[in-house]
């Protein structure tokens, strides 16, 4: 019975000491960045373990550490023994979405495991970034304004397109002569109200920019609609609308 219970033992105390023991298993401890990416960006992949031997270290290599769909060219470096930098050659492609698995390649002649994830990243999706309001006085006019806005894009639209997507309003009242003073396609785009006649009140403007305009790329339109407000202020109140620094040589 005690050869029994001590067999037991030493049976017990080696799975404990197999189970507290250094894991075999490499894992991702972060992939960067992920989600929205910018066109133009580096990935660092940082490892549980160091991979990597000392003569590859700081060192360009082509070999394909990592595969994407869809592909990306480029370069990757080992910048330690357990991180791994990706160089992409060229700008990621607009609106358009990647995935990226990790091979065994980056396991050298280790003995690990990969315990490696599918990971994902997407460039920046079409969208209106903001809308510039300015207006400048008529002359000889009491009180008339021009009034202009910019709309930037984060990709290049075409102007004629833009119309069939664009709401224009002053004082809650749709502007229907409002013109459009960009002629090319491009991601910032003029347009001006007309002539304003300023009043005791405040005047609300506005620019809408409705979902699923499309870029001069192609691909998925704008998601959801967009809308800008400015309030123009009325004739008793003083307002800065604007502040340029000069310098004429002494102040």
């Amino acid at each position: 019975m005690r050869s029994l219970l001590l067999t037991l033992s030493v049976i017990l105390s080696f799975f404990l000491l197999i189970s507290c023991g250094p894991s075999n298993t490499v894992k991702v401890e972060s992939f960067s960045p992920t989600g929205e990416v910018q066109n133009l960006t580096n990935f660092t992949i940082e490892f549980s373990e160091d991979l990597a031997p000392a003569s590859v270290i700081s060192e360009w290599s082509d070999e394909q550490f990592v595969t994407f769909e869809p592909a990306i060219h480029g370069k990757f470096k080992w910048t330690t023994p357990s991180t791994l930098v990706f160089s992409p050659e060229a700008p990621l492609d607009p609106m358009q979405g990647y995935f990226a698995r990790i091979n065994k390649n980056v396991l050298f002649n280790t003995n690990y495991s990969p315990d490696f994830e599918e990971y994902n990243f997407h460039t920046p999706y079409f969208d209106v970034t903001n809308v510039d309001f300015f207006w400048t006085n008529i002359p000889y006019q009491n009180y008339k304004l021009s009034v202009q806005a910019n709309i930037h894009f984060n990709y290049p639209v075409d102007p004629k397109s833009l119309r069939n997507f664009l709401e224009v309003k002053r004082g809650g009242v749709e502007v229907k002569d409002y013109q459009i003073v960009s002629d090319q396609s491009a991601d910032v785009i003029a347009i001006n109200f007309g002539e304003v006649q300023q009043t005791d009140k405040e005047q609300l403007l506005s620019i809408k920019v409705n979902e699923n305009l499309v870029s001069t790329l192609g691909k998925e339109g704008l998601k959801e609609s967009r809308t800008f407000d400015v309030k123009l202020p009325p004739i008793t109140r003083l307002a800065i609308t604007n502040v340029t620094a000069g310098f004429d040589g002494s102040t």
